[in-house]
């Protein structure tokens, strides 16, 4: 491979990652704001969690990162939705998480040898649970620092609520991360 190929190599990944990443933005602004328009209620769907999981599964950590990192900012900004104080501050620590466990796990999975779909699969479920667990520090730590704020009801009513969102997220997102992966020769990066 000559060097002008490993630069258009680098490129080309480079475009397709950034490019997806927007893409995983966008549907995280655009997705919460259409399901809240028809009434689904978006502690229930969690929309948001959708193309952070995707992104967490398609793209390499950094870019997953900015995804659940700039979706909910953007939102916050132009829909209003997750509101400024405190549900955006929590959401932005459970989206991170996601980010992070999703790729951590998709990592060590495809490392150790277990098999592409049986990885989307376990570092989804693996994924969640753990960014719950970062949503439950993230709501005991604002709990202790700001008195109004009740942090264990917030991660009740979210753990509980949640439940239908993170079923639908295990029946839509592997075969989202297959298609794009089929149709734009995504490789598990």
């Amino acid at each position: 491979m000559t060097s002008k190929q490993k630069v258009y190599g680098r490129s080309a990944r480079l475009t397709k990652n950034l490019v997806l990443t927007a893409v995983f933005v966008a549907v995280g602004v655009v997705l919460p704001a259409i399901c809240h328009m028809f009434g689904m209620v978006g502690t229930v769907i969690l929309p948001m969690h959708i193309p952070v999981l995707a992104a967490g599964l398609l793209l390499p950590l950094p870019y997953a990162l900015a995804v659940a990192v700039l979706s909910p900012i953007i939102g916050t900004f132009a829909t209003g939705m997750p509101a400024l104080f405190p549900v955006l501050p929590l959401m932005l620590a459970e989206l991170c998480g996601y980010a992070f466990f999703t790729c951590f796990f998709k990592r060590i999975l495809l490392f150790t040898g277990v098999k592409r779909k049986a990885t989307v699969f376990l570092s989804l479920i693996l994924a969640m649970f753990f960014g719950r667990a970062v949503l439950a520090a993230a709501c005991f730590i604002m709990d202790a620092a700001v008195g109004t704020f009740s942090g264990a009801a917030y991660l009740e009513k979210a753990l509980i609520s949640g439940i239908p969102g993170m079923v639908l997220q295990l029946f839509v997102i592997p075969p989202l991360v297959d298609a794009l992966r089929n149709k734009s020769a995504i490789d598990a990066r």
